[in-house]
C-alpha cells in the first residue's frame, strides 16, 4: 500500500490521514463506478488518528453522542453498531449507546475498520504514502505534490485533510522556557507525569483544556489549575431536550448582525417553551459551512474580529460530564479561570512565571 504507483499519477490525492482523510478516502471507495486512482499522503504510521482521535485516554470523550457518528449518512447507526459489536464500551447499556459520549479512542479504530472494507469491494485503488508534502505545483494537466521523500506526485484533484497543527505560545519568553517547564496539550505522557501538588497554568480555554483537565483529575492532581484566556469563555456543556422547530434555510440571505439577531430570538422562543438553545444551535448546524460561505467578505470580517470565540463555545460542545467535572473544580477553586491577555512567561528555578494583563491593565502574576 506504500508503493507509488508509475508514473506517480493518480486522479485524487488525499492530503493529510487524520479522520477528516480517512473519511475522505472512504467515500471515494464506496462511491466509485470506474477505476479511480486515489492516493493518501500521511506521515504518521496510523491513519485516522489526528489530533483528536490518536488519544489513547478514556477519559478523553467524544464532543458529539454515539449515535451522530457515523461515517454514512445512509447509516446513521453504523458507529453504534460497531460499539456493539466490538464490545467497545460494556459499562453503557446498548439501550443507552446512541446518546452517549463514548471515548475518543474508538474512532479511528472504527475509521480504519471502514477503510479496510470499503477498499475490499471497491472499484477504485488506494495507495498509501508514508510522507509530508512540502510544496504543491499548479499544472495544466492537474496538479503536481513534492514531497519530503524527494519524489513528486501528480494527480488531477486533490483534497487537504491538514487538520490542526501546534501554534506558538502568544508571550514573549516561551521559546526559551526548559521543555520540563512546558508540555503541550497533546502530550497526555508529559500531563500525566506533572507533580500531583504541582501549579498548573494552561493557556487557552477551548476543548483542548478540557482535555487536559480531565486528564490531570485523572491521574489525582490535587494541585491548582490555572487557565488563561483573552476572552476567558469555556466550552459549554450539551443538553438533551426536544428539537427546535424552525427553519434555518432564510439565515442565509440575511447580513451577519441580522442573523444573530434572529438566532438569539430562536433561542428565547426556544427557551419559553421549554427546549434548551442547544437544539437551535443542532438547527443551523447542517448549515455551517453555506452560513460561512454565503456571508459578504466584510461580514466574515466581523465574524473572526467580534463573534467567533462566542460562535465556538456555544458550537463545540462538551459532554455535559465533562462539563460538570470543570464546574466542580472551579466551585472548589481548583480550577481558576482568568480573563487576561498573554504578556510574558520566563524560568525562576523550578517554577515558571507567567505575567498577564486583564482588560482594565491589571497585571496578573
Amino acid at each position: 500500500m506504500n508503493e507509488l504507483l508509475q508514473p506517480y499519477e493518480y486522479d485524487v490525492a488525499i492530503v493529510g490521514g487524520g479522520a477528516a482523510g480517512v473519511l475522505a478516502a472512504l467515500h471515494l471507495l464506496r462511491q466509485a463506478v470506474v477505476m479511480l486512482r486515489i492516493v493518501l499522503i500521511e506521515p504518521q504510521s496510523l491513519l485516522a488518528q489526528g489530533v483528536a482521535y490518536a488519544t489513547r485516554c478514556p477519559e478523553h470523550l467524544l464532543n458529539v453522542p454515539a449515535g451522530n457518528m457515523s461515517a454514512f449518512a445512509d447509516s446513521p447507526d453504523d458507529f453504534v453498531d460497531y460499539l456493539r459489536r466490538a464490545r467497545c464500551c460494556p459499562h453503557i447499556a446498548d439501550a443507552d449507546l446512541p446518546q452517549a459520549y463514548v471515548s475518543r479512542l474508538h474512532y479511528a479504530v472504527y475509521l480504519r475498520e471502514r477503510l479496510a472494507q470499503a477498499q475490499a469491494g471497491s472499484k477504485a485503488r488506494l495507495q498509501r504514502v508514508s510522507a509530508r508534502v512540502d510544496a504543491l505545483d499548479k499544472r495544466a494537466d492537474g496538479l503536481v505534490l513534492h514531497l519530503d521523500s524527494g519524489n513528486a506526485i501528480h494527480a488531477e484533484a486533490m483534497v487537504l485533510a491538514v487538520g490542526n497543527a501546534l501554534r506558538p505560545l502568544p508571550l514573549r519568553g516561551a521559546t526559551s522556557l526548559h521543555h520540563a517547564h512546558r508540555r503541550e496539550a497533546w502530550d497526555t505522557d508529559a500531563i500525566a507525569a506533572l507533580a500531583p501538588e504541582a501549579s498548573v497554568c494552561i493557556v487557552g480555554s477551548g476543548l483542548s483544556m478540557a482535555d487536559s483537565v480531565v486528564s490531570l483529575c485523572a491521574h489525582g492532581h490535587r494541585g491548582p489549575v490555572h487557565v488563561v484566556s483573552r476572552h476567558g469563555l469555556m466550552p459549554l456543556p450539551h443538553a438533551a431536550g426536544p428539537a427546535a422547530d424552525f427553519d434555518p434555510a432564510p439565515l442565509l440571505q440575511m447580513p451577519l448582525r441580522q442573523r444573530m439577531r434572529i438566532l438569539r430570538q430562536h433561542a428565547r422562543e426556544a427557551a419559553q417553551r421549554g427546549i434548551p438553545w442547544q437544539s437551535v444551535m443542532e438547527q443551523v448546524r447542517p448549515l455551517g459551512q453555506a452560513l460561512w460561505q454565503s456571508l459578504s467578505v466584510p461580514d466574515q470580517l466581523r465574524f473572526l474580529r467580534h463573534l467567533v470565540r462566542y460562535w465556538d463555545v456555544h458550537r463545540h460542545r462538551v459532554a455535559a460530564e465533562v462539563n460538570a467535572q470543570l464546574q466542580t473544580m472551579r466551585a472548589s477553586g481548583q480550577l481558576r479561570l482568568h480573563r487576561a491577555r498573554l504578556d510574558t512567561a520566563f524560568s525562576t528555578g523550578a517554577c515558571v512565571q507567567v505575567n498577564a494583563k486583564t482588560a482594565q491593565g491589571r497585571l496578573l502574576q
